[in-house]
């Protein structure tokens, strides 16, 4: 990897759009999309601007694993006593 000296304020939407929102990213999330963009050259804050661009992507939140396992639900139990 090489570091450029600069971020490349008008490219780096457009780049990180083409490695996660495309058919070479797949929505893959920020791992994946970071080790995309990381075949270029890369600008010291890539990793905040690739998280952020994935966090709000609408297609990833839509599409994402539920972060809490699902409750049961709640039911009456019996005891002895009435």
């Amino acid at each position: 990897m090489r570091m450029i000296p600069s971020k490349p304020l008008l490219l780096t939407p457009l780049l990180i759009n083409l490695m996660h929102d495309t058919v070479v990213g797949g929505h893959q999330g920020v791992k994946r999309t970071k080790a995309n963009i990381a075949k270029f050259p890369y600008w010291s804050d890539l990793k905040t601007d690739v998280n952020v661009y994935v966090q709000q992507c609408d297609v990833c939140e839509a599409n994402k694993k539920p972060q809490q396992q699902p409750r049961a639900l709640m039911s009456h139990l019996k005891s002895g006593a009435h």
